[in-house]
């Protein structure tokens, strides 16, 4: 009688442990060229069946999630009583005041900067959406807006943590 129930009791902890086992992923066969959908016969139906992804609104249409920012040095509530040369010498702030400098001919040290700002972007436009361009819905954060100043007009730069500062001109 002891050994059937030793049997029974190694059964079914064999049973439980292999119950256990994490269940193991088997690849699964190409698609066979009958379980394709059917190629198109022309262009026509192409774009046809390309035009409902066409009426999909743009992010910047539908979602309006504001960019939050934070005035560099955080510890100001206004950035008009910051003395705005400090940034000269950052990274990101140099280079976006070299490619202006560039683009208007001046030398970089006739620019002003305006404001210096640590922003999380809504999504990957990173705040300068281009028309026609669809966007990851992600939050972008260590980004940069970079306001700088010649002949009174403001140019906006934005960077992200892995893109240098680039002038947006569609504000």
């Amino acid at each position: 009688m002891q050994h059937k129930l030793f049997i029974a009791t190694l059964l079914l902890a064999s049973l439980f442990m292999v119950a256990c086992q994490p269940t193991v992923e088997t690849e699964t066969a190409a698609p066979t060229p009958e379980a394709l959908p059917a190629q198109q016969d022309s262009e026509e139906e192409a774009v046809e069946m390309a035009e409902p992804t066409a009426a999909l609104p743009t992010p910047t249409e539908d979602v309006n999630f504001p960019a939050t920012s934070t005035p560099i040095p955080a510890d100001t509530d206004s950035m008009e009583d910051t003395d705005m040369s400090i940034f000269r010498n950052q990274p990101k702030v140099a280079m976006a005041l070299e490619d202006l400098s560039t683009r208007l001919g001046v030398a970089a040290d006739a620019i002003q900067i305006v404001a210096v700002e640590a922003k999380t972007w809504p999504d990957s436009s990173m705040g300068c959406p281009q028309e026609g361009m669809m966007y990851m819905q992600v939050l972008v954060e260590d980004g940069m807006l970079i306001q700088l100043e010649m002949d009174g007009k403001i140019y906006n730069y934005h960077s992200g943590p892995t893109r240098e500062p680039f002038l947006c001109e569609n504000k």
